[in-house]
C-alpha cells in the first residue's frame, strides 16, 4: 500500500515538472525576446529532461535491477537448497584425485565398466581401502546383461570385446581386494565390493564421502571428453541432490549381484 501511495505521487510530480517544462517552451517561445527565450527554453528543457530521466530510472532500470537482484536471490536458494556445488562442460575438469585422497568413510563407482578412468584413479583409491576405514561399491554392468549388445554398437566395439573390458577392469577391483586381505591390516577397516547390474546406466555416479559427482552418459556414438558434469555436496536438506543420487545408488546395489573376487 506504501508503494503504490509513493508510486502515486512519483507520477503527479512527475506530470506536474511535464506541464511546467511545457508551459515554460511555450512561453519562451511566445512572449521572450531571443536571449530570454533561450534561457527559458534551456530551463525547460532540462525540467523535462529530468522527468523523462527519473522516469526510465523508476520503471525501467530499478525494475530491471530489481528483477536481477531477485533472480540471483533464488538461484543462490536453488543451489543451497540442491546442494549444487560446481557445473562443468568437460569432465576433463574434475579433478578425482583431490576427492578421494581425502575420503575416509565411502567411495561409491557406478558407470558401464570405466577401463580408462579407473587407470586413472585405482590407486588413490586403493591407498584409502589399504589407510582408511574407507568402503568402496563398485557397481558394473553385468556381462551377461542384455544391454551389453547395444552397448557394444553404441561404442564400435567388436561382439565380445565389451564383456572382456567389463572382466579385465573387475580385475583391477580384484587387485585391491587381494592386496587389502594379503596384508590383512587391522589397523583399518577399509574395503571393497564388486556388483554387477543388468540394467542400462543413464549416468555415471560417483560418491565421495558428502561428495556426489554426476557426469551425464553421452547419447550419440563417439568419445570425447566435452560432457557435462555437476557435483552436488551433502546439505542436510530434503530437497538435496545429493540425497536423491545416493538413494538411487543404494537401489542399484539392492538390484545388482555381489560378485565373489574369488570366482574372478
Amino acid at each position: 500500500m506504501k508503494n503504490k501511495i509513493l508510486k502515486s505521487k512519483y507520477i503527479i510530480v512527475s506530470l506536474v515538472l511535464s506541464l511546467l517544462g511545457i508551459g515554460l517552451l511555450y512561453i519562451s517561445e511566445s512572449f521572450f525576446k531571443e536571449i530570454w527565450k533561450i534561457i527559458f527554453s534551456q530551463i525547460a528543457l532540462a525540467i523535462l529532461i529530468s522527468v523523462i530521466i527519473g522516469i526510465i530510472n523508476e520503471y525501467i532500470l530499478k525494475e530491471s535491477l530489481v528483477d536481477m537482484i531477485l533472480e540471483k536471490i533464488k538461484i543462490k536458494e536453488d543451489v543451497n537448497k540442491t546442494g549444487l556445488e560446481e557445473l562443468v562442460s568437460s569432465i576433463g575438469e574434475i579433478n578425482y584425485k583431490y576427492y578421494f585422497r581425502s575420503a575416509s568413510k565411502n567411495i561409491d563407482i557406478v558407470h558401464v565398466y570405466g577401463r580408462s578412468w579407473t587407470n586413472s584413479n585405482i590407486d588413490e583409491i586403493q591407498d584409502r581401502v589399504m589407510k582408511s576405514n574407507c568402503k568402496v561399491r563398485v557397481v558394473l554392468v553385468d556381462p551377461e546383461s542384455k544391454f551389453i549388445e547395444g552397448l557394444e554398437g553404441h561404442f564400435d566395439y567388436d561382439s565380445g570385446r565389451l564383456k572382456e573390458e567389463i572382466k579385465n577392469v573387475s580385475l583391477r577391483w580384484k587387485e585391491i581386494y587381494d592386496k587389502k586381505n594379503i596384508k590383512n591390516k587391522k589397523a583399518t577397516q577399509g574395503d571393497i565390493e564388486l556388483y554387477y547390474h543388468k540394467g542400462h546406466p543413464s549416468n555415471a555416479l560417483y560418491r565421495i564421502d558428502d561428495r556426489i559427482i554426476v557426469v551425464h552418459t553421452k547419447t550419440t556414438k563417439g568419445r570425447t571428453t566435452r560432457i557435462p558434469a555437476m557435483i552436488f555436496k551433502y546439505t542436510k536438506k530434503n530437497d538435496c541432490f545429493y540425497n536423491i543420487y545416493l538413494k538411487e545408488i543404494d537401489e542399484l546395489v539392492r538390484q545388482s549381484t555381489k560378485v565373489n573376487f574369488n570366482d574372478l
